[in-house]
């Protein structure tokens, strides 16, 4: 198995997996979700076994840079072009594995984040009576909706811009709840004027 297979694997699981989570309950969600982490262990490991020379070295955090790349195409490209070919191959697969073992905790993190944001938002918006509160609710709901489909091209999650006012919005809506209830629950306060 090489990367490629490995990437078209893991994405077909994926959508399948995403189909299924969209219908269930939260427990099930979650073992889901446990089962998609397995899986992509298990083909990683079935990746390394075929390829041992792909091997996982301690540096797996790091990003390659591109000195540490040029002295891996100088080691292993002899001159001519198939080796040549055969060097960028190998370099390829060594970085999407770098990629994976480092990036998939990450990615686990952000949808979780996003996933819960997006439940939050959406019981706020559904449960709260007051226009303005459902207003800012569906604001941070379809506001999360553009700037993922934005985020597709861009780094829009690290602008500054950007992301101060949409983490505001969304500390507003998930503490909605609790300042509507405060404010039913509280006696009548009277005019300082």
């Amino acid at each position: 198995m090489d990367v490629q297979t490995y990437i078209h694997g893991v994405g077909r699981r994926a959508r399948a997996a995403a189909r299924v989570i969209a219908k269930a309950d939260t427990k099930t969600k979650n073992g889901a979700l446990k089962e998609m982490a397995a899986a992509i262990e298990r083909d990683a490991k079935r990746l390394l076994e075929a390829e041992p020379a792909l091997g996982l070295d301690a540096r797996t955090e790091q990003p390659f840079i591109r000195d540490e790349m040029s002295a891996f195409l100088q080691a292993h490209a002899s001159g001519d072009n198939d080796s040549l070919h055969r060097a960028l191959r190998s370099l390829r697969k060594r970085v999407m594995l770098r990629v994976i073992a480092r990036d998939l905790a990450g990615l686990a993190a952000f949808s979780f984040l996003i996933f819960r944001l997006w439940r939050r938002a959406r019981e706020t918006f559904l449960a709260e009576q007051d226009p303005f509160c459902k207003g800012l609710a569906h604001g941070l709901l379809l506001g999360m909706v553009a700037m993922l489909a934005h985020g597709i091209g861009a780094n829009t999650f690290i602008i500054i811009r950007i992301m101060e006012p949409f983490w505001l919005c969304a500390g507003l809506v998930m503490i909605l709840p609790r300042l509507t209830s405060e404010q039913k629950d509280s006696a009548p306060q009277r005019a300082l004027v």
